[in-house]
């Protein structure tokens, strides 16, 4: 779970539950390489890595904007 996930989390005092995919978006972001792979390894995760969110953009356009050679890796070898 994101910082700011966790952040809202603890404020709200109420079980939270984010979508996979937002999850996710967050771990490309925050450049969390051992979070991608956990995201893409999970059975029950529902990940697209080809969904384009709201900015317009992948998970990999995400990773390269960020130049983040570790992410890209994953997503490409994924």
């Amino acid at each position: 779970m994101s910082r700011r996930a966790s952040f809202f989390a603890r404020q709200n005092r109420k079980k939270v539950r984010f979508p996979d995919d937002v999850i996710f978006d967050s771990c490309v972001k925050e450049s969390d390489p051992a979070c991608v792979v956990a995201m893409l390894r999970r059975v029950s995760a529902e990940i697209d890595v080809n969904r384009i969110n709201l900015a317009g953009m992948t998970a990999l356009h995400q990773a390269v904007l960020d130049d983040n050679l570790a992410i890209v890796k994953v997503l490409v070898g994924h």
